[in-house]
Parts: structure tokens; sequence; C-alpha cells
């Protein structure tokens, strides 16, 4: 497991293929410390479908059903997350207000701008400040093993404002490599987020065995992204 963050605030964790994170296993959890345990079942994941729907989370017993590829929430020790095999997963925090949000950025997403949106939305909607935010960005394919179509780079390439040029190096036979990790982080500087709080965990999921990959091998299950506000802030 990948703790990004445990301190006073926050817990912000990535599984590895070692949690064996699922969560219809019910009486499984996660034990963070010796103090601090959490049950697959509490955690609050979305039904994702590449989208670029942001949902708030109002309670523990909030479930979800109906399709989003984020989620928010302004209350403690409500246990949100994302689940990928190479997407991109955004964990935020806003400390002043207390805000977190969990996304997920695949190329698919990623083209829909559900990075800028939802970090908009908070900012109008639930007035997240953006030099007070911090951002993890998990463990997700890189640059160099995201070879992609001019399909993909043509949905890409419309979003001028956020610099998508510097995204793609172009091989032959009308083939790209892709660096979805830089696109969302041209969302987020453009919505004020100082690069000093972008914190990028630079493992490639499909080279690092530790992690799931569905580019390598079609694989079903997920790494679990989760961040939560403890109850003490």
């Amino acid at each position: 497991m990948n703790t990004y963050i445990n301190n006073d605030n926050i817990i912000a964790l990535t599984t590895t293929k070692n949690d064996h994170y699922h969560k219809t296993n019910k009486d499984n959890y996660l034990n963070i410390d010796n103090d601090y345990q959490i049950k697959f079942k509490d955690i609050i994941t979305p039904l994702q479908a590449h989208t670029d729907k942001l949902i708030k989370v109002m309670s523990k017993q909030t479930i979800i059903n109906e399709e989003c590829d984020a989620l928010y929430t302004t209350l403690p020790d409500i246990h949100i997350g994302v689940l990928t095999a190479d997407c991109l997963p955004l964990l935020v925090h806003c400390q002043n207000p207390s805000i977190i949000c969990a996304i997920h950025a695949g190329w698919v997403g990623s083209s829909k701008l559900i990075t800028y949106k939802s970090i908009k939305y908070l900012m109008e909607h639930e007035h997240l400040n953006p030099e007070e935010t911090t951002i993890y960005l998990g463990p997700s394919i890189t640059l160099k093993n995201y070879e992609v179509q001019q399909d993909l780079v043509n949905k890409i390439m419309i979003h001028s404002q956020f610099n998508p040029q510097e995204c793609f190096i172009k091989l032959k036979d009308n083939k790209y490599l892709y660096d979805n990790i830089k696109f969302n982080i041209n969302q987020l500087k453009a919505l004020g987020i100082k690069e000093q709080n972008i914190m990028l965990n630079n493992r490639c999921t499909y080279e690092d065995d530790e992690y799931y990959s569905y580019r390598q091998d079609q694989t079903t299950n997920r790494l679990l992204n989760m961040i939560v506000l403890k109850n003490n802030i």
C-alpha cells in the first residue's frame, strides 16, 4: 500500500496487489496503522463509466446508483475513492474549507475534462481555495507505455487552453505516445493549483508488478485510491 499522507487532517492512499482490495469482501479491511482500520464495505466508490460527472457524498450510508467518475465530500469519516488499472487517480484535499475529492481520469474522462470540471465546480459551489489545495496523483500508465492512435489525439487537441501539444510524441503510422498525467496537471494549473501542491507518484502501472494494468493483461482487478477527512479537524 502507498500511503501518501496520514496526519491529523486526512488519510490518502493507493492499494497494491498485496492488499487484495475487493469491495465484496465485506469482512476484510485495510489496516492503515494500529489505530486506524477501514472496512472495505465502508468505502464509497463511483459507478465509473468514463464520464465527466461529479457527485457529492452526504453520509456514510450514501449509495452511488448513477454513473459518475468523481466523488467529493465536506464531511469527516466518509471514505471515498476511485478504482484504477492504468487510468489516472487524483485525490484532492482542500484544507480551508475542508473538502476532499476523488477523480478517475482515463483518457476518455480526460478528453471530457473531468479533472478541470470537478475542481472548477468545487471552486464555484463549495468555495474550494486552489491555494489551499493539495492533489495526489496516484500510479497510472506513463507516457513511454501509453501508445494511442489519431482519434484520441483529435479529442485531446481540441482543448488548446491546456497545451495538449505538450502531451504527445509522434511515432510512425499515425501512432503517438500520450502523457495523460501531464494533460491533467495542465488542467490543474489552469485553475490556480500550485505546482508544488501537485504530488505525483511516478510509478507506472503498466511496468510495475505491484499494480494492476488493464493494458498489460486485461485484468478485471482494480487498485483502490482512497481519501478520508478525519473527524478531529
